[in-house]
């Protein structure tokens, strides 16, 4: 899964970068999405793996985030697992340091953000967060994201 990740940003290195630089009016946040970021059997994969009404995850509110998360991977079918971790890799989270400038980025392999998470109408993340989603059109103005997170389902 992460060769086939970076292989897609380094295809789309340019645009990437282009994007997430760009000045966007009425907005200081900075965001950039990655379309096709996965092979779609894989996506496929992944958005059907999540449960339909969050068994297994723990609702977290507070003033900057209002979402469902586990890092209980072995509940979890496996490939929810595989993406998780497979976005910590050194060599991704490094590419994506690079197209952003943002050098300085390391993974968070202890899961204390919460691990995966998942979004239903109404909740939201101030942060930035790595979304993938099978429909951009899902996606909200309340999530600034550097497009690749667990808003499925």
């Amino acid at each position: 899964m992460v060769a086939a990740i970076l292989a897609k940003l380094e295809a789309d290195a340019e645009d990437i970068s282009r994007d997430w630089n760009a000045v966007v009016p009425g907005t200081e946040t900075r965001f950039c999405a990655i379309d096709n970021l996965l092979p779609t059997p894989t996506a496929d994969e992944i958005c059907a793996a999540f449960p339909q009404n969050a068994e297994g995850f723990y609702s977290r509110a507070s003033f900057c985030e209002h979402k469902r998360t586990s890092s209980d991977f072995d509940s979890l079918p496996r490939v929810l697992g595989d993406i998780t971790f497979a976005m910590q890799a050194p060599a991704l989270v490094q590419k994506i340091g690079e197209l952003t400038g943002m050098e300085q980025l390391k993974p968070e392999t202890s899961l204390y953000a919460g691990g995966l998470s998942m979004m239903f109408k109404d909740e939201f993340l101030t942060h930035i967060s790595i979304t993938i989603t099978r429909n951009p059109d899902e996606i909200s103005s309340a999530e600034p994201a550097l497009l690749c997170h667990s808003g499925l389902g």
